[in-house]
């Protein structure tokens, strides 16, 4: 691959291959254009976390502060002002935090980027099971976003600190289960990302699916309407064919709206969404949902160093290269989530998630064909 000395676009490439299908394999051959080969400006990485918890609470240490507002309780074991003794317990937590020195909020109409939000989220569904272990006790949802920070040893050690105080808080109880993750928001400040950049984070994604969900629980993978599997949009189709689908998205719109619901409406809830990119201006991120929720500061730093590195790599890396790791690595099932990392330049991290619990899900159709039986090998790319 060559750069022009003076870093001027050089004439638009074309590659021409046959498009594989698990059905068929077509003898038109598809013309794709390669993006432009330029030197791409360099990203001003930042990154934020959201840790979705449950919160136990002993119901008879908010009985004072409901009766000031009004809402007389007849016992410590009534439910019916459940809802706001949990806005009490996530004020109460922001108070916390800014006491010792952090910045935070806890009505969302105070959210800002600098400070950290402590919210509700819909998505946290505690069991039932909670609820009847003890009367007196209840449950209330909790995400904990942080503000926008470059890769710094001093932001992880801030997200040490903000999860050191939340263990520590008086007759609170940081519970987890199914329902609570850890996502994590990739960003560039407030520039956002160029399209192929967006592209290739997609395909990185998408293609590699199997390898990136190894590293997950099933909770995390099957069945969960909050984090759907990218490439059952792809059913059917082969690594080359979803990727080759992908790069043709002529814009963002085009890109995002590849995943949809069923209303037609662009869909936030897969592994590793870019809805934000058109959704909320000024706050353009890529978000990863993937991971379970911990209090493992160590797990936390490494699965955001991760997400920011192969946000880098998504950017950098020109489109031909992106397609020869996919011929190399996405075909064979034998290939593991060390050798794909291995084959991004990744080594450190490799060597740290080989030697972690890997998961085994089922692959969606497509996902593990030949290449052989396509019609096409190496050579032709």
């Amino acid at each position: 691959m060559s750069i022009h000395p003076n870093n001027t676009p050089v004439p638009t490439p074309l590659i021409t291959k046959p498009t594989p299908s698990l059905l068929t394999t077509l003898s038109t051959p598809t013309t794709i254009a390669l993006p432009t080969t330029t030197m791409p400006q360099p990203l001003a990485l930042t990154f934020g976390i959201e840790l979705e918890c449950i919160i136990r609470y002993p119901r008879a240490t908010y009985i004072p502060a409901l009766e000031n507002l009004g809402h007389p309780v007849t016992s410590s074991s009534d439910t019916r002002h459940d809802h706001l003794i949990a806005k009490i317990v996530r004020q109460h937590i922001a108070l916390c935090l800014q006491t010792s020195g952090h910045a935070a909020r806890h009505s969302p109409q105070e959210q800002t980027a600098e400070a950290w939000m402590i919210d509700s989220n819909t998505s946290i569904r505690s069991s039932p099971l909670l609820h009847q272990e003890d009367a007196e006790y209840g449950y209330c949802d909790v995400s904990i976003k942080s503000p926008a920070s470059p890769l710094s040893q001093q932001a992880f050690s801030e997200i040490e600190d903000v999860l050191d105080i939340l263990s520590s808080i008086a007759d609170l109880e940081v519970i987890f289960d199914s329902s609570c993750g850890l996502h994590v928001h990739v960003g560039n400040e407030s520039a956002g990302f160029p399209l192929q950049t967006l592209k290739n984070v997609s395909i990185l994604t998408t293609v590699f699916e199997a390898q990136f969900s190894s590293l997950h629980p099933p909770e995390r993978v099957l069945n969960n309407e909050y984090i759907k599997r990218q490439s059952a949009v792809f059913a059917g189709k082969s690594p080359w064919d979803i990727a080759m689908e992908i790069q043709l998205c002529q814009n963002t719109d085009e890109l995002v709206g590849l995943w949809t619901k069923g209303n037609g409406e662009s869909d936030k809830n897969l592994a590793c969404s870019l809805l934000q990119m058109v959704a909320k201006p000024g706050f353009q991120t890529i978000e990863f949902r993937q991971h379970k929720a911990t209090m493992e500061v160590g797990e936390i730093c490494k699965w955001v160093e991760l997400t920011t590195a192969l946000v880098r790599y998504a950017h950098e890396v020109a489109f031909e290269d992106l397609m020869r790791v996919v011929e190399d690595i996405a075909f064979d099932p034998g290939r593991d989530i060390a050798d794909l990392l291995c084959s991004l330049g990744m080594t450190a991290m490799a060597d740290n998630y080989g030697g972690c619990e890997q998961y085994e899900h089922p692959r969606l159709e497509g996902a593990w064909v030949d290449k052989t039986l396509l019609g096409y090998g190496k050579s032709e790319l």
